[in-house]
């Protein structure tokens, strides 16, 4: 009844975001906006370059008046044949944000992200400070309904009973949305580490892609703050590694097994 939004896999959209820590140097922030914007492989991958201006607005507690200060920031895009985007990149001060719309493999998503983290992590002529407050890495997976007709609407032809979705969704009808949250900790060489998962799962009709059909959507989002000092190039790597195959095997506890195997994912249960 249920089909992934695409043939080899069910992933919309995946996206990194990455926040620079609120301290950090204006001097060393425009260093990084513009080693990024010069890297020679972000921009041949993501030809189109869009400036953009910010201003950002500080309140003091002894003024009665704002101050404002003018900074900037960029956007790289690549597109579709039809137009449509493709990937896009969004740097600012406060951080930067990766989306590919066009998900086909890790190891393709995973390479521009590591472009990315060469920049922010190598040697600065400012000399060495802590660059990055937060990461997370976030997936959208899509399932489409194909017959339209209401009453056909099974959702434990696509979900096994299971701990994420909450049980009153399966006697919903079509319509319905289930939120919740929790912390994985995980350890690096003897050091802890623990993220926040976010889990938004809805079902509803919807426009994707320009067809209009009863979705249903789950949305999860990893999520580090609090960076540790002793984390560096390849410890984010590892790290986000981590991350996807905690999404696969997040999908695994909940998709029924008949769906797991078209999408080739582990069974767990």
């Amino acid at each position: 009844m249920f089909e992934p939004i695409n043939r080899a896999h069910s992933i919309l959209e995946a996206s990194f975001n990455l926040g620079f820590v609120s301290s950090l140097e204006k001097s060393r922030r425009e260093e990084l906006i513009r080693g990024i914007r010069d890297n020679q492989e972000l921009q041949a991958f993501l030809p189109k370059v869009e400036e953009l201006k910010v201003r950002a607005i500080q309140f003091q507690a002894e003024d009665v008046s704002p101050s404002y200060e003018d900074d900037f920031g960029f956007e790289l895009k690549r597109f579709k044949e039809d137009g449509n985007p493709e990937w896009t990149l969004a740097v600012l001060p406060s951080g930067l944000s990766l989306r590919c719309l066009d998900y086909q493999r890790w190891k393709g998503f995973i390479r521009i992200v590591s472009v990315l983290l060469e920049e922010i992590f190598q040697d600065s002529t400012h000399g060495p400070s802590p660059l990055v407050e937060s990461l997370s890495l976030r997936y959208i997976d899509a399932f489409i309904k194909r017959n339209k007709e209401e009453e056909d609407y099974q959702l434990s032809t696509l979900f096994r009973d299971n701990n994420y979705v909450n049980r009153k969704s399966f006697d919903s009808g079509y319509r319905w949305h289930s939120n919740s949250g929790w912390f994985e900790k995980i350890s690096y060489d003897g050091r802890p580490l623990e993220y926040l998962n976010q889990l938004n799962v809805s079902s509803g009709t919807m426009n994707i892609r320009n067809l209009e059909n009863t979705t249903i959507l789950i949305d999860h989002n990893m999520l580090l703050t609090n960076m540790c000092e002793w984390l560096n190039y390849e410890t984010v790597l590892r790290f986000l590694d981590d991350m996807h195959d905690n999404n696969k095997k997040l999908l695994s506890l909940m998709l029924v097994t008949e769906v797991s195997k078209k999408l080739m994912l582990v069974d767990l249960n």
